[in-house]
């Protein structure tokens, strides 16, 4: 009986060795492929996509995008299938069981009324022909789009001979959309309590998704915004009713992104009879050396004041970011 338990206590140390040694390699291929490739779990096509929005100097991710949706499309730009988010981190996604090859990942975020066209059709749809549009209403007019942010992202699976320990992209969102806030005030008093509306016309409803002519802008180092371009479809219109308020209209438009070839016209009414000119922005715009295409987010204010003799004049500052606010100049238009 003595000899035989040495025998016993060495067996059972090996055993429990073993068990370790085996929980441990379980668990650290575990962490390690949470959202990299790992040559231990022996998975060459595990990519990790990590999204972040960066308006100056900090990832405001959390703060400004609630929702990401990504679709896939192949080295051809044929879609294969969306792509489910991770639950636990939203920020990162993980695509693996690819083919070695090349691939698309398009993300749109916080999209709830726009949609594609053409429809995604898997093997079909093709990504050089896809636009993403602002449907319009029943009365052929347009509301207001979702706070819109993008990343179109290329992605290389690599085949079994170049398997690296990790393949991860980091994938800046760009903001797609544009804010405009509009105040109009009178110099004596406004003509009365009706209905007031205030149009935009030739407003884009329209990107293309994929064009060698997107751009890019540098946020800062190793931070690039890039923006899709409105496509050739004729601007629509978009009209707001406004209640008046303490002698004064104010409301804001959200749309898709101004372009240099496409700033809107914008007009007041008053009980559907227009109370000033269709003024020209892309005019005031330029007079005031807003260059839209070089900003990284479009935030606009502007106000209108009523002359007693039916003249405007406009007024208008930029607020973006600390950086780039500035005040702006005013611009007297003749009725």
């Amino acid at each position: 009986m003595q000899n035989l338990l040495p025998l016993f206590t060495r067996k059972l140390s090996a055993i429990v060795f073993s068990s370790v040694f085996l929980t441990l390699l379980f668990v650290s291929c575990k962490d390690y492929t949470e959202d990299t490739r790992d040559i231990c779990c022996n998975d060459c096509s595990r990519i990790s996509l990590n999204y972040r929005y960066i308006r100056i100097d900090d990832d405001e991710y959390g703060t400004f995008i609630k929702t990401m949706r990504h679709f896939l499309f192949d080295e051809k730009g044929l879609f294969i299938k969306e792509i489910k988010n991770n639950s636990d981190n939203s920020q990162n996604l993980v695509i693996s069981g690819l083919a070695a090859g090349s691939y698309s990942v398009l993300t749109i975020a916080n999209s709830s009324v726009e949609v594609f066209n053409p429809e995604l059709v898997e093997g079909k749809t093709e990504l050089n022909k896809l636009h993403l549009i602002l449907p319009k209403q029943s009365t052929g007019q347009i509301d207001d789009c979702s706070p819109l942010y993008w990343n179109l992202q290329k992605i290389v699976v690599p085949g079994k001979d170049e398997c690296a320990l990790k393949q991860k992209y980091i994938c800046d969102l760009s903001n797609i959309h544009c804010r405009l806030k509009v105040t109009v005030a009178w110099e004596s008093l406004p003509p009365g309590d009706g209905e007031y509306s205030i149009e935009l016309s030739d407003v884009s409803t329209e990107y293309s998704l994929y064009s060698p002519d997107n751009y890019n802008l540098n946020i800062k180092d190793g931070v690039v915004h890039n923006f899709p371009f409105h496509t050739e479809v004729a601007g629509t219109h978009y009209c707001k009713k406004v209640k008046l308020f303490d002698l004064k209209l104010e409301t804001e438009f959200r749309t898709f992104r101004y372009f240099e070839d496409r700033i809107p016209y914008i007009s007041v009414y008053y009980k559907g009879k227009a109370i000033t000119d269709k003024i020209n922005l892309k005019r005031a715009f330029l007079e005031w050396g807003w260059n839209v295409n070089k900003r990284p987010e479009q935030i606009y204010n502007i106000q209108f004041t009523i002359l007693k003799d039916g003249s405007v004049v406009l007024s208008q500052w930029f607020e973006g970011s600390v950086e780039d606010w500035q005040d702006g100049g005013s611009i007297n238009i003749s009725k």
